[in-house]
């Protein structure tokens, strides 16, 4: 292990030239198996450490307290919190080692008056930070097993979380994950989860590469390939899917069957766009089920030859594009940009590989966007229509159907 991260140069380079200062100098000097990183922005001690409770004492659990340039009480509340509850073990430039009786904590503030987070970086530099301190306590040997695992403050991670894929061979893994809801609220997170489960199965039907869900809390990364594609987008949302979308370039993603993720359905407004501001749109609505909007079916066999299509451009560059997508392709230039790529590339390997990184899964969800000019979003019932989608009257039988299908064979 020391090894192959110690010395590898994508890895040196990274950490020399776009990790995170925080990463530079640490306070530890023990030795762990494991690597989870949590970003902290107005969460309660009590229900932050369930989230590790259940995993083995060998993992540091990486904490990066953070809060926007505005006065956050709630996140300061938590990390004196945190400090009473946690016993200290060091300390460097910020960086803090404590114990909370079970698991060593490292804690990083980036929540006080001078190391406060710019809003539009946000999570995905929170992120960032606790994923580059792991990569390099992996590079020095203080962490044995290749894996960085990043999750949230609103889940519970489950036991063999950890223990069942200890090292990644693949360029990221993504959990099955179920919310936990009041039953006001039940009906709401069904739809929710629906949508996501929906959109990652119609893509995999459709062979997309990029079929997958991309919850922030649900992510493994393989520490090499998290240096190749230089670490988490610094965003305030949507650092997952950018951060999946870079990793699906250089390597598999990998869906598994379980441990299933427990995420709390919680009706937070701390991000623009996630679990909190999905279920408080959906309860806006006076008739949820009628209500809320989903990716109208056809839009899905469209994708399927759209990138038929794409690939057959190897064979006859003059190959018009399936009816309906013309507009799409006009406005991205599809033709011209591929036509000069094709020009450049010797192989079919190379071109087909041209093809999945540069129609990936942001022009992909452009492509989705464009259509839903021509095909209105449809209610939670008429999805399925869907060549993908067995038909159901059980909004809970609907959502493991498509889970299921988003799960590797």
């Amino acid at each position: 292990m020391d090894e192959l991260i110690g010395s590898n140069r994508v890895v040196q380079k990274y950490l020399a030239n776009h990790a995170e200062p925080e990463s530079l100098d640490l306070p530890v000097s023990k030795h762990y198996e494991h690597a989870i990183v949590i970003p902290a922005f107005r969460e309660s001690w009590p229900a932050l450490r369930a989230v590790w409770a259940a995993q083995p004492r060998d993992a540091l659990i990486i904490l990066v307290i953070n809060t926007p340039p505005l006065e956050d009480s709630p996140t300061i509340r938590f990390a004196r919190e945190l400090r009473r509850h946690c016993r200290k073990l060091d300390s460097i430039h910020g960086v803090e080692l404590r114990n909370d009786g079970n698991h060593d904590l490292l804690t990083v503030d980036r929540y006080s008056p001078g190391q406060r987070i710019a809003a539009n970086q946000g999570v995905g530099l929170a992120r960032k930070i606790g994923a580059d301190i792991a990569l390099a306590l992996m590079a020095r040997g203080q962490i044995n097993t290749p894996r960085i695992s990043l999750t949230d403050g609103d889940v519970e991670l489950p036991t063999g979380y950890l223990d069942r894929y200890p090292g990644l061979q693949d360029a990221a893994l993504i959990y099955p994950f179920l919310h936990i809801c009041e039953p006001l609220t039940r009906v709401a997170c069904l739809l929710y989860e629906i949508r996501l489960y929906y959109y990652a199965a119609g893509l995999r039907w459709a062979g997309s590469p990029y079929g997958f869900t991309t919850v922030g809390s649900t992510i493994a990364v393989n520490p090499l390939h998290y240096a190749r594609v230089r670490g988490v987008p610094r965003r305030n949302a949507g650092e997952d899917f950018y951060l999946l979308n870079k990793l699906a370039k250089v390597g598999r993603i990998r869906c598994p069957a379980g441990p299933t993720i427990r995420v709390q359905g919680r009706l937070s407004d701390r991000v623009p766009i996630g679990t909190g501001p999905g279920l408080r749109s959906i309860l806006s609505l006076d008739d949820p089920l009628a209500g809320y909007g989903f990716y109208n079916p056809r839009i899905f066999p469209q994708l399927a030859r759209f990138q038929t299509w794409l690939h057959a451009l190897w064979d006859d560059q003059d190959a018009p594009p399936p009816p309906g997508t013309g507009a799409f392709c006009s406005t991205h230039r599809v033709l011209d940009t591929i036509g000069k790529r094709r020009q450049q590339i010797r192989t079919r390997r190379v071109f087909d590989q041209f093809i999945r990184d540069w129609f990936d899964g942001f022009r992909t969800l452009k492509f989705v966007h464009a259509l839903r000019g021509q095909y209105e979003d449809v209610s939670v019932s008429a999805i399925q229509e869907a060549p993908f989608v067995s038909p159901s009257g059980d909004l809970q039988k609907m959502r493991d159907q498509l889970a299921s299908r988003c799960i590797d064979p």
